[in-house]
C-alpha cells in the first residue's frame, strides 16, 4: 500500500522490492521493474491563503495577519508570497473550523461595578483586565505603611533630645 505525499513530506506509490536482488517493482509478481526514484511521490508544499489581521471587539477575539494551509491547516505568520497577492474569493482565504478564534464571553462593565452586568443603558465602561482585587485593601496597606514612617519617625526624633 502506498503512501499519499503530505505537504512538508514525500510519499511513495504502491511497490515490491526483491528481498534476493534488491530490485523495485511496480507489481506484485515482479513483472514490472522501475527505480527507486519512481516510488516517490514528491511532496506538495503547503497551500497557504492569507487571513487579515482583524481587531479584537467585546464579543470576539481578534488576530494578527496569518497564513494558513488549505491542506494541512499549518499556520505560518511570518510567509512572504513569491510573486504579488491574489484577490481570492472569501471562501478560499478562511476556513471557520479551523482559523476562527474561541469567542470572548467577558461583558464590558461599568468601573467599580465588577459583579453587576453592563445595563447597556450608554455606561462608559472599562476594558475588563481580570483584575478582582479591591481598591480598598491597597488604600489599606499604604495606611499601614505610612503610619509605619511616621512612627520610625518619631521614634528617632525623640531618641536625638
Amino acid at each position: 500500500m502506498g503512501v499519499p505525499a503530505q505537504c512538508t513530506q514525500n510519499g511513495n506509490i504502491e511497490y515490491w522490492q526483491c528481498a534476493l536482488c534488491g530490485k523495485y517493482f511496480a507489481d506484485e509478481a515482479g513483472l514490472n521493474e522501475i527505480t527507486q526514484e519512481a516510488t516517490v511521490i514528491p511532496m506538495s508544499g503547503h497551500d497557504l491563503v492569507k487571513t487579515e489581521a482583524k481587531a479584537p471587539t467585546c464579543t470576539q477575539a481578534g488576530n494578527t495577519q496569518y497564513w494558513q494551509c488549505t491542506v494541512c491547516g499549518a499556520e505560518d505568520p511570518n510567509y512572504v508570497p513569491e510573486k504579488p497577492e491574489q484577490t481570492q474569493k472569501p471562501e478560499q482565504t478562511q476556513k471557520p473550523e479551523q482559523t476562527q478564534k474561541p469567542e470572548q464571553t467577558t461583558k464590558p462593565v461599568q468601573a467599580g461595578n465588577a459583579d453587576k452586568p453592563d445595563s447597556g443603558k450608554g455606561n462608559v465602561s472599562s476594558a475588563p483586565t481580570g483584575d478582582t482585587n479591591d481598591v480598598s485593601m491597597w488604600a489599606g496597606v499604604i495606611a499601614v505603611a505610612a503610619a509605619g514612617l511616621v512612627g520610625t519617625a518619631a521614634i528617632k526624633r525623640k531618641d536625638k533630645k
